[in-house]
């Protein structure tokens, strides 16, 4: 298992704990990465590589 596929599983389950009807649902899943190229996974998680973010 890929360490981007690990940071998915963990993200999935912490909003599994959000309370929707308190706080509303998140925006977006996202997981910031070191490299590689931006898109959006099956699951619907958002992988942003840092280079993309700007200065």
């Amino acid at each position: 298992m890929t360490k981007q596929e690990d940071a998915a599983k963990s993200l999935l389950r912490f909003a599994e704990k959000i309370d929707f009807d308190t706080v509303g649902k998140p925006a977006s899943l996202n997981i910031i990465t070191f490299n590689g190229f931006a898109h959006q996974r099956a699951d619907g998680i958002n992988v942003i590589p840092i280079s993309t973010l700007g200065a």
